[in-house]
């Protein structure tokens, strides 16, 4: 659960208005927003910091972002999205792999859930997981921003 002061900025990405949301113990939430969202400027350190640093991740100078997170969801959604933490810029992994990577006991549709859960796009990188064919599958942010996600990690568009 989500204590004491919580903090937000609105940050500006070529991808539309990107909302973060931060308490004490770490960044919880952040999400693309619609376009003609108002920016918000940071009012917490931490905040500043990762404004920073998003804005190197579109300007091709940052390939992980560093930062402390208070993730709230079931065991199993923080095990895949720690998962995904682990995945490289760049680089892509199908559903199938990712349920793979985390154990027998793991189930494709309960990893494809826990992934589009992910209570932090762009921060942690589930826009690098595709389908098995190769294919976008989803995003919670909308397929075209997942595509140019990719596109900017250097990724050609025709592998999907």
């Amino acid at each position: 659960m989500i204590e004491g002061a919580i903090h937000q900025a609105i940050f500006s990405t070529p991808l539309g208005p990107f909302k973060v949301k931060a308490c004490e113990e770490g960044v919880f939430f952040s999400q693309f927003q619609e376009e003609n969202t108002a920016l918000q400027a940071p009012k917490q350190d931490l905040l500043f910091e990762l404004g920073l640093q998003i804005k190197e991740y579109f300007a091709g100078r940052r390939q992980t972002f560093q930062f402390p997170v208070k993730l709230e969801g079931t065991d199993f959604q923080k095990k895949v999205w720690k998962a995904l933490e682990k995945l490289p810029y760049g680089q892509v992994l199908t559903y199938e792999a990712l349920t793979e990577s985390l154990g027998p006991l793991s189930a494709i549709r309960a990893v494809a859930s826990a992934v589009g859960k992910n209570p932090l796009p762009l921060l942690i990188p589930c826009h690098r997981v595709l389908r098995k064919n190769g294919g976008l599958g989803g995003f919670s942010q909308g397929l075209w921003r997942k595509e140019r996600l990719l596109q900017i990690e250097g990724l050609r568009p025709a592998l999907f």
